[in-house]
């Protein structure tokens, strides 16, 4: 798929990946072209903001339980704890893009996260991010489901602040990232997924296949058809358990999301033990005129 010149190659994450540690993993991968695009929880983009403006996560020690980390509002992700401050912290990053916005035009996510990253690398030059890395390489970070965040939460309070001064609301237009991916889709050959779990962010980048293609026939001949040519899942659910967020590649055929003809691999594995490693040796072993 890196070596494919004409391929286009989104990277879909769900997961505890940010607070795990692995959002250099994305910016290495961001800023070597092996991505071109980014669909992603709210969740990984708000913890990632915490590491890219130089604060920390902690690791949990379970002799304390789960009512004393709330009532020192130490917020549990699995073994690793975020600090409530930590996201007062973001908010406050948050704030200062959005007060520059004049509520004028409606905002999608790929642009809300393109200004955070703009703030970003204006403010914290010494520090690396997956939205700063982002904005200085051109790559769009889709969040489908935006409400679902700490994003979410910080820009619906803003407005609520803003209406209270009589200011213009900021408003989010999904409909925008889908026009922006119809369009990145439709401006390559082919396109290919490295998906870390499933979810919405793996969906949403797989759901462009089944669009077009009914835009197409309740319209007429509007975008050329696209199913997918390459897909790489590391995700350790099986689907008889019936929550591997989001159908196996096969399945994905019977719906036209992916080419009959494509490469697919779906490892059984915990995303933080594997994907470091098989990311390091794509890097090594990338042919020099494949990079973009």
């Amino acid at each position: 798929m890196t070596d494919d010149r004409s391929c286009i190659r989104f990277l879909t994450v769900t997961g505890a990946m940010t607070v795990g540690k692995m959002d250099l993993v994305i910016c290495d991968m961001i800023e070597q072209g092996l991505i071109q695009a980014i669909s992603s929880t709210g969740a990984l983009m708000a913890h990632g903001l915490v590491s890219s403006i130089g604060l920390k996560h902690y690791k949990y020690n379970p002799k304390y339980n789960d009512t004393e980390l709330a009532r020192r509002k130490l917020n549990r992700v699995t073994d690793t704890l975020e600090p409530e401050t930590n996201l007062d912290t973001v908010e406050a990053v948050i704030g200062k893009v959005i007060e520059k916005i004049d509520g004028k035009e409606t905002l999608s996510p790929v642009g809300l996260n393109k200004l955070i990253g703009k703030y970003l690398a204006e403010n914290y030059p010494n520090e690396r991010g997956i939205l700063k890395s982002a904005y200085l390489h051109g790559v769009p970070v889709f969040v489908p489901a935006f409400v679902d965040s700490e994003l979410g939460n910080d820009i619906y309070i803003h407005n609520m602040k803003r209406r209270r001064r009589g200011k213009k609301p900021v408003l989010m237009d999904l409909e925008r990232d889908s026009k922006e991916l119809i369009g990145l889709v439709t401006s390559a050959k082919r396109f290919g997924i490295f998906s870390i779990g499933g979810g919405v962010p793996r969906n949403n980048v797989q759901n462009v296949a089944p669009l077009i293609e009914i835009i197409n026939e309740r319209l007429g001949p509007t975008f050329p058809n696209r199913r997918f040519t390459y897909g790489v899942r590391i995700c350790p659910d099986k689907p008889h358990f019936g929550h591997l967020s989001g159908c196996t590649y096969s399945e994905n055929e019977s719906w036209r999301k992916a080419d009959k003809n494509g490469i697919y691999a779906e490892m059984l594995a915990d995303a933080t033990q594997v994907w470091p490693f098989l990311i390091k040796y794509i890097m090594e072993k990338r042919s020099p005129d494949a990079r973009r």
